[in-house]
């Protein structure tokens, strides 16, 4: 996948700015995303 980055985009460092902005992406998502509340855990699963 990075070979095609870099043949699109013209650059080895390119390639390292897109995984980059992409671990960012990735990370800012990962803050956002809560786990569900224990009480509605056992309201879908029963009592645990």
């Amino acid at each position: 996948c990075g070979s095609i980055i870099a043949s699109l985009f013209g650059g080895f460092y390119v390639t390292f700015y897109v995984i980059f902005a992409l671990l960012i992406l990735s990370l800012a998502l990962s803050t956002t995303i809560r786990q569900p509340e224990q009480k509605m855990l056992r309201e879908a699963h029963g009592s645990l």
